[in-house]
């Protein structure tokens, strides 16, 4: 999986939006993933999920792809800590 940014929103505090693409098994999507950044000393840490469909992506072939094995929405998550480089 591949997400690419292309522009980032403030939504107050230290709630941000990331807009971009997402990018699984070849299907590109355009999305949206709502993160928290917290920035401490040198250090800096990204939260954020986003839900979606797995079938969207083409995840789950043959007997996988219905939801009675394996559910549709699924979600996707970061936890990214950044620190300034000495």
């Amino acid at each position: 999986a591949r997400f690419e940014a292309t522009a980032f929103r403030s939504k107050g505090g230290n709630a941000f939006d990331a807009v971009g693409s997402l990018r699984i098994r070849g299907v590109t999507k355009p999305v949206v993933l709502p993160f928290t950044l917290d920035i401490t000393g040198p250090t800096a840490h990204a939260k954020g999920r986003l839900d979606l469909l797995r079938t969207d992506y083409g995840v789950g072939q043959g007997p996988w792809k219905a939801a009675d094995m394996v559910a549709l929405e699924v979600a996707v998550t970061i936890d990214l800590v950044a620190t300034v480089a000495p």
